[in-house]
């Protein structure tokens, strides 16, 4: 039988929330203090940075062995292993100079960080009910940008060049304790058990390619957006970062609200809807010159940044349980690898033919978004002969 609304709310995972602002919180504070500690304090090249965010992108795109780790090690050791990783990456990047422990820490960092998310996200699917899975979620993903915020603030008060190392190992100690914390509470609750590994399913094909266009939408977003106040309005960085700060509390209120839309709307149309409007914002970053009104637009497009929540939510009625961990892995791979496939394309595109074409595809992207939004149909709405496994 499946949980109520309020059943479900009771039971929802607050130790799995809480850590999850722990886990953000710790990697957006490494990504804030990352670039002057390493040009002032490790005196690093521009080469050496590139490469380190090289390997830090390779966890993303690979993030799909969560799945067959899943089959062979329990819910609650994942969690342990993913906070573990994440704590001792920020402790060895506090403590490193210009040696390996930088890149190993670095490499810890993006690798728990990413294995982290499907978990929380797999935890918060299985204790809700369908009715409200959307409004767990939202209300999950909307502490991400909380958690920003608050980093922000840390760095702004305390994050001084010298005092990064330290910085970095306060907050890596901070996502041990409360990791630890909450691996004690999930062999508590019904989070123990294996899980049945990773398979792409030929029926969830709308959602896997609902991931990479979300990948594709934020890169081109990243690419031409955020460089336009550069080049055509010469912010600085402290005019970009304040910009980015404004976006993340729109996107904390863009989760909760989607998450509630969700219990007003059917996925389909609400996600068909939110990339039909994000369309229209692309088109608009062609034509608007006025900085106000980009601005607008940026604030816009930030509101509705979410679709996450309408995509993951659906894997409650769209898969099993026990494929519910390879499910997300699948997705987090498929936004990681349009990332840097789109990135480069749209770097390439800008360079040759300037931003316009860039923003057109952007909002041709959400175009094809807002189709595959239709073909999102739950488990047992489908033709039989469309559940089949691809191994």
């Amino acid at each position: 039988m499946e949980q109520t609304a309020l059943t479900s709310v009771t039971k929802l995972p607050l130790f799995i929330a809480v850590n999850y602002f722990a886990v953000v919180m710790g990697h957006g504070l490494w990504r804030m203090t990352f670039y002057n500690y390493a040009f002032d304090v490790l005196r690093l090249s521009k080469t050496e940075i590139g490469l380190i965010f090289s390997i830090a992108s390779i966890p993303g795109t690979a993030a799909f062995l969560i799945g067959y780790v899943a089959r062979h090690v329990e819910f609650s050791r994942l969690v342990g292993f993913s906070v573990a990783m994440m704590g001792i990456g920020l402790l060895l990047i506090g403590v490193s100079g210009k040696n390996g422990l930088l890149w190993v820490g670095t490499l810890a960092v993006a690798w728990g960080f990413t294995w982290y998310a499907p978990l929380a996200n797999k935890a918060f699917i299985q204790q809700s009910g369908v009715p409200d899975v959307g409004v767990a979620l939202g209300g999950l993903k909307s502490l991400g940008p909380l958690a920003m915020v608050l980093a922000t603030v840390v760095v702004y008060l305390f994050g001084g060049v010298h005092n990064t190392g330290t910085l970095l190992v306060f907050i890596g100690i901070v996502v041990l304790t409360v990791g630890f914390w909450a691996v004690r509470r999930c062999r508590r609750l019904s989070f123990g058990r294996r899980y049945s590994g990773i398979r792409i399913s030929a029926a969830l094909w709308p959602y896997y390619t609902l991931n990479f266009l979300a990948g594709s939408r934020s890169a081109i977003f990243k690419t031409a957006v955020i460089s336009l106040l550069v080049t055509r309005y010469q912010f600085d960085s402290k005019a970009i970062g304040m910009v980015i700060l404004f976006s993340t509390l729109a996107n904390m209120v863009s989760y909760a609200g989607i998450g509630w839309l969700t219990t007003r709307l059917p996925a389909r149309r609400l996600l068909a809807w939110l990339y039909l409007l994000v369309a229209g914002v692309f088109l608009g970053f062609v034509f608007v010159e006025n900085l106000s009104g980009f601005l607008v637009l940026i604030v816009i497009d930030s509101l509705l940044f979410g679709s996450s929540v309408v995509t993951d939510a659906h894997l409650k009625r769209g898969d099993e349980p026990v494929y519910q961990i390879g499910d997300l892995a699948l997705g987090v791979s498929a936004f990681h690898l349009a990332g840097v496939v789109v990135s480069v394309s749209a770097g390439w595109m800008w360079e040759g033919f300037g931003t316009a074409p860039v923003l057109v595809l952007g909002a041709a992207v959400c175009l094809t978004a807002a189709v595959a939004s239709f073909f999102l149909v739950p488990r047992g709405d489908r033709n039989p002969v469309a559940i089949r496994s691809i191994s």
